[in-house]
């Protein structure tokens, strides 16, 4: 998204005096804070799905609320406008994504969710099912 910028802005609707505005956003929540936002959703519903309701309930509201008490620090206080607004998504998804990562390997015995490289690999279609599964859910989220 950062990168095709120039020719989909205008067509978004951008002009002279918005597109430093969007380009510092999209830069800050899609290109730096992308992978964080997906994971924090895709966690969130691993966590659920373990039986972990309250807990995935409670990471999805940390999100919200860090996102909600950083804003007017970086807008405001900090005066970084549109900037830190964007900053403030990007840090409350990676401080949530990071109690789900932190949850899981906490009850990674109780889990059937295992994250070991070696248990991974290109070979048998895996790549190919993973993003079978993946792009439904990518698409509802993006």
């Amino acid at each position: 998204m950062y990168l095709i910028r120039p020719v989909i802005f205008p067509l978004l609707g951008t002009d002279a005096n918005t597109y430093g505005y969007c380009s510092n956003y999209v830069l800050w929540t899609i290109t730096i804070g992308g992978l964080p936002t997906v994971l924090n959703a895709c966690l969130a519903h691993l966590v659920r799905a373990e039986g972990y309701s309250k807990e995935a309930s409670f990471g999805v509201a940390l999100g919200g609320i860090l996102n909600i008490i950083f804003d007017p620090v970086l807008i405001f206080t900090l005066k970084l406008g549109v900037t830190g607004a964007a900053i403030a998504t990007m840090l409350s998804n990676v401080i949530a994504m990071m109690y789900f990562i932190f949850l899981l390997h906490k009850n990674t015995e109780r889990s059937v969710i295992k994250f070991s490289l070696r248990d991974y690999s290109l070979q048998q279609g895996i790549p190919k099912e993973i993003l079978f599964v993946g792009f439904p859910s990518f698409v509802m989220i993006g």
